[in-house]
């Protein structure tokens, strides 16, 4: 299985990544690279997924996606993230992809890019950390 990311553009990555590194050395949780999910668990062998996506983006140039807020929640996968609005080339490659997949399994596609996955992070460390967290109101995607 695997998933399909969007990232940021390199400058937009390296501001990203110094976040995410921070918070998992103070959190003690694992690193990640900056991304947002086009699709995940994808139940195709590599050799047929990577033509799907370039097949998918063909058309879409790099652009640039409005930052909604700092969220948290309770999915692990969704522990602490940055919410992005909709932006027409980013739903647009998202469809495309939903649409070369397996239409059985839908993805509940939610625009955002994580900082953090921990269990069992309470409410207040989350609160706090969004509290003394500011970022970039635009961030740079490229496919």
């Amino acid at each position: 299985m695997f998933s399909i990311w969007l990232v940021p553009s390199m400058e937009d990555s390296d501001y990203l990544n110094k976040i995410i590194t921070k918070l998992s050395n103070t959190y003690n949780t694992c690193e990640f690279q900056p991304h947002c999910t086009l699709w995940s668990r994808a139940d195709l062998p590599l050799k047929n997924l990577i033509p799907l996506v370039k097949l998918s983006s063909q058309g879409i140039a790099p652009f640039t996606v409005k930052v909604g807020k700092i969220d948290h929640s309770q999915s692990y996968d969704k522990t602490l993230f940055i919410q992005l609005y909709a932006h027409k080339s980013l739903s647009l490659l998202q469809q495309r992809i939903q649409n070369r997949l397996d239409k059985a399994h839908h993805y509940q596609f939610d625009p955002h890019i994580s900082l953090i996955y921990k269990n069992g992070m309470s409410k207040n460390e989350k609160l706090k950390i969004i509290g003394s967290n500011s970022i970039k109101s635009t961030f740079k995607m490229e496919n």
